[in-house]
């Protein structure tokens, strides 16, 4: 079963509206498609079963995606029309901005730059976080593309790029750190996604230890540490760590890090979810696991529990 097989099923197009609704079910079954050996994949494509019965398991799964929070990819080409946007899909049910993390990688303009104000301002205003998720930008693809030797085999290729990619969030995340954008919009709320957490309290310390020694004058228009301000409007997301969590939650909070399953990936918690958490978090304290995996996001998103 192909893309095109898969769209060629009219009952799709009832997700969404018109071509959205296509657009939407491509996005799905090239994620589905691209875990092809794995079991999660062959459960939802159906791939054990008779060529004319995949179409329907495929609506199925597809219908329970009406289930799902909305999440806005914003325009970040053009600021005012991204802020225009937001504002529409915020009425239309939006919980927050995925945003692309490093637009002057395409040649636009930085995010400490006085013209995004507008957008940060309206998303402050609207009570949208942004969200960042890995690979969001040329750059840090073509450097996580770059990490593994070229002698490696394809599928350990795959293991070292999809490890290193996750330090590309540090890019967009010390900028902000350091720029004016927390001190001028403290209820703005910004999310590394799919990113873990266990690397975040060395990269705290960093800028506050780096910024302090070679750049203080640069700080002194700031009120707070660049640590500071993460622990107020950042947070972090994690799913298969377990040693380095608990370090993590101490040093960063439990209040910025929720729990995430990564599914369709091939890296997701699928089947064993359940048993993975339990594991990362069971020893903490109650009100612990109750704020990483329900509270925070239902706070951070306005979702009614």
């Amino acid at each position: 079963m192909d893309i095109q097989e898969a769209l060629s099923v009219k009952d799709l197009l009832h997700f969404g509206n018109g071509n959205g609704g296509v657009c939407l079910a491509k996005r799905l079954i090239e994620s589905f498609l691209h875990l092809r050996r794995k079991r999660f994949a062959k459960i939802i494509l159906g791939l054990n079963e008779p060529l004319n019965l995949r179409p329907q398991r495929l609506k199925i799964y597809i219908s329970d995606f009406g289930k799902c929070l909305r999440m806005s990819y914003l325009p970040w080409w053009r600021v005012g029309v991204g802020a225009a946007e937001g504002a529409r899909l915020k009425k239309s049910g939006a919980k927050g901005s995925v945003r692309r993390a490093t637009p002057h990688d395409a040649g636009r303009l930085y995010f400490a730059q006085p013209e995004w104000r507008p957008f940060w301002e309206l998303c402050e205003a609207l009570e949208m976080p942004i969200n960042f998720h890995i690979g969001a930008s040329e750059g840090d693809i073509n450097w996580s593309g770059s990490v593994p030797y070229d002698t490696w085999p394809g599928d350990v290729k795959i293991s070292l790029g999809g490890a290193a990619i996750f330090r590309g969030q540090l890019r967009w995340m010390v900028n902000l750190l350091v720029s004016d954008v927390p001190e001028r919009y403290p209820n703005l709320n910004f999310v590394s996604v799919e990113s873990g957490v266990g690397w975040i309290p060395f990269l705290l310390d960093a800028p506050d230890y780096q910024c302090g020694e070679t750049a203080p004058e640069h700080l002194a228009h700031l009120s707070m540490k660049p640590s500071e301000y993460f622990r107020r409007q950042f947070y972090g997301c994690f799913w298969f760590e377990s040693k380095t969590l608990a370090p993590a939650v101490e040093h960063i909070g439990p209040d910025r890090i929720m729990f995430e399953t990564d599914i369709p990936h091939p890296t997701c918690l699928y089947p064993h979810s359940v048993e993975r958490v339990r594991e990362a978090i069971g020893q903490m304290a109650p009100e612990v696991q109750k704020k990483i995996l329900q509270d925070n996001a239902a706070e951070l998103y306005g979702i009614k529990v």
